[in-house]
């Protein structure tokens, strides 16, 4: 299934822990940052994600789709971003390396590490948490990692 990441302008690779994504700009498709994602569990991974990624049918953004009460919710961002990072944490043979901008959750899987997110993670979780990222930040992910550090952190 051709998924698009609608919000993104430019090449992303994704790492889902079993596998790296590689969305690209398209230039047949108007520069629609896609990719071709053949197994299914991936696909429904990342269409869970309805902020981020939804099936490529040309349009810009999707309409917001309601969630009833029988539709499984899913795993967040966050719980992506963290199943990644740990992932990634186990390849490297858990270093224990320091975390400087580590959230810690009230268990181990709800920790967030604002130090792996990039400028698009970190401003969803600034708005997720009802922050408004001063203009004069954009662009900064330093300034925004450490002010929402400094808000969320012990």
């Amino acid at each position: 299934m051709l998924i698009h990441a609608y919000r993104r302008k430019e090449a992303i690779q994704v790492d889902l822990g079993a596998i790296v994504i590689e969305f690209k700009p398209d230039a047949d498709r108007k520069g629609a940052v896609v990719a071709e994602v053949a197994d299914e569990a991936h696909v429904a991974t990342l269409l869970n994600i309805s902020e981020a990624y939804v099936p490529f049918e040309g349009a810009a953004k999707p309409a917001k789709a309601a969630k009833t009460a029988n539709t499984p919710a899913g795993p967040t961002a966050d719980e992506i971003a963290a199943a990644a990072a740990a992932e990634a944490a186990k390849k490297a043979g858990g270093s224990g390396e320091e975390k400087p901008f580590l959230l810690k959750g009230d268990k181990p899987e709800d920790d967030v590490d604002l130090g792996a997110m990039d400028e698009e993670a970190l401003t969803a979780f600034a708005k997720l948490n009802k922050i408004t990222i001063h203009s004069t930040w954009k662009g900064d992910v330093d300034k925004i990692r450490q002010k929402l550090f400094e808000r969320f952190g012990e």
